[in-house]
């Protein structure tokens, strides 16, 4: 009979082992799947909440500030009226708790309407991105035309002023260089040392010289590209109907061609400037580095001129071509 109730209560062991369908279900329940919809919940509820608080706070803003001038307004009236009495000293805490939570939500409420005002600015641009024209109206052309011509004359002034530092630089080194020769021509390793800290120095100064003509040519170049744009933009819409608009292109034509004689004297006055920078070659190889910086920047502003002079030609015939089809 023993060994009979052993084996009745071996099943029964073996059924307890097994797992019963309610334990499975709550042990799915802790998955995956379910913390990220949790999570995904938080994150919208969040989202939304941050909408809500973007699209009122102006409202909060409003209410802050007038909050903000109202409770310690009326704490001080009732503490003056109150002939200063003691026991309004717990209110007066209490209102300038009530200001800092008010200065709080102004300061919030700031930032929020701040964000939102980004937001629609970025939204407003990404509309107008979408239906961009790449061309230009007249009055685009006219206003750039004014702008760049502005900004071409203040680039080569500027140019001008550091060409003429450089050759200040080159003057003041060659005159040193002669001087520390006579007064140290009986100590030749002094003068050797002396010198060469002079070249040194020159080469840092136009090695500057040289990064600020790079640095206006460049400038140059765009603001050239804009100006010689804007004109043959303009001049092909500006109708010459008229005396008084004939007049008008008359006087660009003859504002051009001075600017062009301009340009020629300075493609000149760049190749005589390189050729003088030649003057302090070979007395250090730190000087002779510089100098061969400073040759190539005028060879460049020399090449962008010439190259200049031939569009602003054309600029120029487009004018007169205008004009002459006027009196046909």
């Amino acid at each position: 009979m023993a060994k009979r109730k052993r084996l009745q209560q071996l099943p029964r062991s073996a059924s307890n082992k097994t797992t019963s369908p309610s334990e499975v279900q709550r042990g799915d329940s802790g998955s995956p799947f379910d913390r990220d919809e949790r999570t995904n919940r938080i994150r919208t509820a969040a989202a939304k909440f941050g909408e809500w608080a973007l699209s009122k706070a102006l409202d909060y803003l409003l209410v802050g500030v007038l909050a903000l001038g109202t409770a310690p307004a009326f704490a001080i009236w009732v503490y003056l009226r109150s002939g200063r009495a003691a026991w309004t000293y717990p209110w007066l805490y209490a209102a300038l708790g009530f200001t800092t939570a008010c200065l709080v939500i102004v300061l919030m409420a700031s930032l929020l309407s701040l964000i939102e005002s980004r937001r629609k600015r970025i939204a407003e641009r990404a509309i107008n991105l979408e239906f961009l024209s790449k061309d230009k109206g007249y009055l685009d052309h006219a206003v750039n035309q004014a702008k760049a011509f502005k900004t071409f004359n203040s680039l080569m002034n500027g140019m001008a002023e550091v060409m003429a530092r450089i050759a200040r630089t080159n003057s003041r080194a060659t005159i040193y260089i002669r001087l520390a020769q006579r007064s140290l021509a009986q100590r030749p390793n002094l003068l050797a040392f002396i010198a060469h800290k002079i070249a040194a120095r020159t080469a840092k100064k136009l090695n500057s010289h040289a990064a600020a003509m790079e640095s206006y040519l460049t400038k140059i170049e765009l603001t050239s590209n804009l100006l010689i744009e804007s004109i043959t933009g303009y001049t092909t819409w500006f109708p010459v109907g008229t005396d008084e608009q004939a007049e008008v292109l008359m006087g660009e034509v003859v504002a051009l061609e001075k600017m062009l004689a301009v340009i020629r004297t300075t493609v000149s006055t760049t190749e005589s400037f390189r050729d003088s920078q030649e003057g302090l070659y070979g007395v250090s190889q730190e000087l002779n580095t510089a100098i061969n910086r400073m040759i190539n920047v005028s060879e460049g502003i020399a090449r962008f001129f010439k190259n200049s002079v031939t569009r602003w030609s054309k600029v120029i015939s487009l004018m007169k071509d205008k004009l002459a089809t006027r009196h046909r």
